[in-house]
């Protein structure tokens, strides 16, 4: 299709020959969207039309059975994703699971440029699809934080708003199966909370040593009234270790 014409001085120049007449009317915007945009969706999206072309056909019905259901597949994905209606999954299809949000980025703008639709990709939106990509991937990698967490809010009876770390813990296997539009919100903070708890490895070892220390701290919760008791315990407990024992042995009991 794109021997149809070339593209020279910023105009579309055709070359016609024989039986071309049926695809004229669409040679620029196959140009427009296959090589100055260079848009790897399109493409994606045509050769799935022609696999669903189950019989063989002629030049005149490739505007029909190619052209106009890839164009509309396009625009239908474009518009999923600008409402942040479609799962990670589904995107994963489409772009696969590239670690650079600047490939994303790209190709949502030569989608959108190559396509000339009602359909516009601004910077902005393009931006908030690409955190919302990000977040993704923070959440997939935070189930182990998310099960820390929770682990010591149940140890120390913490109150707060933890359903959406108890959201991640137990559903960590179906974020791909969310769509783009719910991780926004309290959901984009949870994944960076437990983003910064998987990067910080203080504060993780800290928090397994709380969980690893869970039988002495529920006997502690048990026996102890109020952080008085607590204080007098404790006093008591290292003054009785304390005993005997050596001035350095003392100060590593302190």
């Amino acid at each position: 299709i794109n021997k149809l014409c070339t593209f020279k001085d910023g105009k579309y120049h055709f070359v016609f020959f024989q039986y071309a007449g049926d695809l004229i009317n669409i040679a620029e915007p196959f140009w427009e969207v296959t090589e100055t945009s260079c848009s790897n969706i399109y493409i994606v999206l045509w050769k799935k039309s022609i696999a669903n072309c189950n019989h063989s056909i002629t030049i005149s019905d490739v505007k029909t059975q190619l052209w106009d259901p890839t164009y509309e597949a396009c625009k239908a994905l474009l518009q999923k994703i600008c409402t942040l209606k479609i799962t990670f999954s589904e995107f994963d299809d489409y772009f696969g699971p590239t670690d650079g949000l600047n490939i994303i980025s790209n190709e949502l703008r030569f989608l959108s440029q190559g396509l000339s639709s009602n359909i516009t990709l601004d910077n902005a939106c393009i931006e908030n699809i690409c955190q919302c990509v990000e977040i993704c991937r923070k959440l997939q990698r935070s189930h182990h934080s998310a099960l820390l967490v929770l682990n010591v809010k149940m140890l120390l009876s913490l109150t707060g708003k933890f359903d959406h770390l108890e959201h991640v813990a137990k559903q960590t296997s179906q974020v791909k199966q969310w769509t783009m539009g719910f991780i926004q919100g309290e959901m984009a903070l949870a994944a960076t909370l437990l983003e910064d708890i998987r990067q910080d490895k203080d504060v993780q070892h800290c928090l397994e040593c709380l969980w690893d220390s869970r039988n002495i701290l529920l006997w502690l919760k048990k026996e102890t009234k109020d952080v008085s008791d607590l204080s007098n315990f404790v006093t008591v407990a290292l003054a009785t270790a304390a005993g005997g024992e050596d001035a350095l042995t003392q100060d590593k009991l302190s």
